[in-house]
């Protein structure tokens, strides 16, 4: 996603747990951030691609989480990672009480298939949700 972004001309402010990811990405066009509460600093929208709930906690209200320090204006946390649907809730109301709004948008397929059913050129998006 973040090559995606690259690609089309966007500033890319990433971070990652892996260090050779983030080097990676970095080589790429990327801007190097030293913690998730650094890119909430530096970015107004946020992904998040995780493998799991649990780990979604950590990156976002952990020690050096997106939320670890008071966010500087409007944020739009969009979390692509894999996780439970009452997670999902419970974090959409832990972000609002920060001022940010959570989006939930599991990725299916993961990244190989995402770079072998769409084009560069298209834009996909899955919503689902209560109608008001």
């Amino acid at each position: 996603m973040a090559r995606r972004l690259l690609a089309a001309g966007n500033q890319v402010v990433a971070w990652n747990r892996s260090a050779a990811k983030l080097k990676a990405l970095i080589a790429d066009g990327a801007h190097a951030a030293a913690s998730p509460s650094d890119v909430a600093a530096r970015a107004d929208l946020i992904g998040l691609c995780l493998t799991s709930h649990e780990v979604v906690e950590e990156i976002a209200w952990g020690p050096q989480g997106l939320f670890a320090v008071p966010l500087n204006g409007p944020k739009v946390v969009a979390d692509f990672s894999t996780g439970s649907p009452s997670s999902a809730a419970t974090f959409a109301t832990r972000a609002q009480a920060h001022g940010a709004l959570w989006v939930d948008a599991p990725v299916s397929g993961g990244v190989v298939a995402c770079r072998q059913r769409l084009p560069a050129r298209w834009s996909y998006s899955l919503e689902a949700g209560k109608s008001r």
